[in-house]
């Protein structure tokens, strides 16, 4: 389907720009999403929807082939100390998806929320010499209401208060913890006794 004379065009599908896309197309309007990388969803531009994909469990595509990021042999990154300065690096410095679904088609899907003390990073520790370091404008309270309605449309498992430093909660979590590894089990009984704090990390369930 050709889509002309959109109402927001988005660059970018990963979780920001998926979400807004969303958002906005349930509230009526028509939008454009555009993204360099492959789509690998055989389908997605379907009335069925998508059937199948290109994705599978094959170590050379995703570690040596590129298969979803921007491909650093042709748009390559460099690091350089200063301006004049000849780059000491050119490759692959931080490896970002370029593929129709951004980021959220490759990474550990843990979700946790920001802390006040990130935001009030230069009242807590002060000026620091060379820097710029500013708090942030707005609170976690601020934000609050955006997380939670952020979880429950992508759908974040957890365990409300099971974490003893986390901030307030206006709802639980959508969904609650997965079922843990025997690994995770183990490690968790061997904290708990050694008076840390284990609890089920936050993670996204909506692939």
């Amino acid at each position: 389907m050709r889509l002309t004379n959109p109402d927001a065009v988005i660059i970018g599908s990963g979780a920001g720009g998926g979400i807004a896309a969303k958002i906005l197309a349930e509230g009526g309007m028509k939008v454009l999403l555009l993204e360099r990388g492959n789509n690998h969803f055989v389908g997605l531009d379907r009335p069925e929807g998508i059937v199948t994909n290109h994705l599978g469990n094959d170590e050379l595509k995703f570690e040596h082939r590129d298969f979803l990021y921007h491909g650093p042999r042709i748009n390559p990154r460099t690091f350089r100390s200063s301006e004049g300065e000849e780059a000491s690096f050119v490759g692959d410095v931080n490896a970002l998806a370029s593929t129709v679904g951004g980021g959220t088609i490759d990474y550990g899907a843990v979700s946790p929320r920001i802390q006040q003390k990130d935001l009030r990073i230069k009242t807590l520790f002060g000026q620091l010499e060379g820097t710029s370091i500013e708090d942030w404008p707005i609170s976690y309270d601020d934000l609050e209401p955006f997380y939670d309605e952020a979880e429950k449309i992508i759908g974040v498992q957890g365990e409300a208060g099971s974490n003893p430093f986390e901030e307030p909660r206006s709802s639980p979590f959508p969904m609650p913890p997965g079922y843990p590894k025997y690994s995770c089990v183990l490690l968790a009984d061997a904290a708990k006794r050694l008076g840390y704090h284990p609890y089920p990390a936050p993670q996204l369930r909506v692939l």
